[in-house]
């Protein structure tokens, strides 16, 4: 099996191809089960996708500038991805599939995934068939596609094609979780024809507009001489320059509510690395003399 490492900077360096290398159901079913544990798993379900950004400390060593992780089915892993989900910020509660080995997870770029011919057969999972009743009436080849562990057929694979493009784009809107969900998407008509048109609404964000009420919390870190800035200090900030500025960049449609904490809140760092080993201890207040378990 390869290294920790390696399966890393395979699934980093080409999160597609390690998809596309797969071994094949078929073939993954006739391998002993000590072999099979060795290898890389798919993985399906609703989870959730987590975008991060990092920046180096001051001194420190490089860091990854954006770093993603998939929570999917229990557990964490962190993921690497191509295509569409280069873009994609953080989203809650969306489909998501792909291969795991070691702790890391080649994410795929569709949200159905189309699946391979013999996958069907003795999968012992229920075909949720979205085939109109014309459409079953006319001899078609068999396509299915799988979603959040569950097949669905198609009567054909330009429809499957459409129906890819409204999940898209219901999960391209503005916020952390989509408006309408993947699977209530599915329940509706599937578009017979046409260029694909998402035929989805496309209301006012509420995530992008409105009233925003923002909780400023004030951090100190162990190795890192002087105080913070004080509370009405950042206060007096975030309402005589932060709000004014996002007021005027939404054309008076979005506005903050800026709350400053008044307590800090101590966290440990690396004195030689100067990167943190502790997430603000639970995020308790305490002295700033005071010993914080890392």
């Amino acid at each position: 099996m390869l290294g920790n490492d390696l399966v890393k900077k395979f699934f980093a360096d080409n999160p597609e191809k390690a998809l596309a290398l797969t071994v094949h159901i078929t073939m993954l079913n006739q391998l002993p089960a000590a072999v099979r544990n060795e290898l890389e798993s798919r993985v399906s379900g609703t989870g959730d996708f987590s975008v991060l950004g990092a920046i180096r400390a001051e001194g420190g060593p490089a860091v990854e500038p954006i770093q993603r992780f998939v929570r999917l089915n229990g557990r964490e892993y962190q993921a690497f991805v191509s295509g569409r989900r280069l873009g994609e910020t953080t989203k809650l509660g969306i489909p998501l599939h792909g291969i795991v080995l070691d702790g890391v997870m080649a994410v795929g770029e569709s949200v159905l995934r189309t699946l391979e011919a013999d996958e069907t057969s003795g999968s012992g999972s229920a075909v949720v068939d979205l085939r109109s009743t014309a459409e079953k009436a006319v001899a078609s080849p068999a396509v299915f596609g799988e979603m959040s562990g569950r097949i669905y057929r198609f009567a054909s694979a330009e429809q499957l094609r459409q129906m890819e493009v409204r999940l898209e784009a219901a999960e391209a809107q503005a916020g952390p979780r989509p408006i309408q969900s993947a699977a209530e998407i599915l329940n509706q008509p599937v578009p017979t024809g046409g260029s694909g048109s998402t035929n989805l609404p496309n209301p006012p964000s509420a995530w992008t507009t409105g009233g925003k009420n923002i909780l400023i919390i004030r951090v100190d870190f162990s190795d890192i001489p002087g105080e913070p800035p004080s509370a009405p200090f950042i206060q007096n900030l975030a309402d005589s320059q932060v709000n004014p500025y996002y007021l005027k960049s939404s054309y008076q449609l979005t506005s903050l509510t800026n709350t400053v904490t008044t307590s800090v809140y101590r966290c440990c760092a690396s004195l030689h690395a100067r990167t943190i080993q502790c997430v603000c201890s639970a995020a308790i207040p305490r002295p700033r003399n005071a010993s914080v378990p890392c």
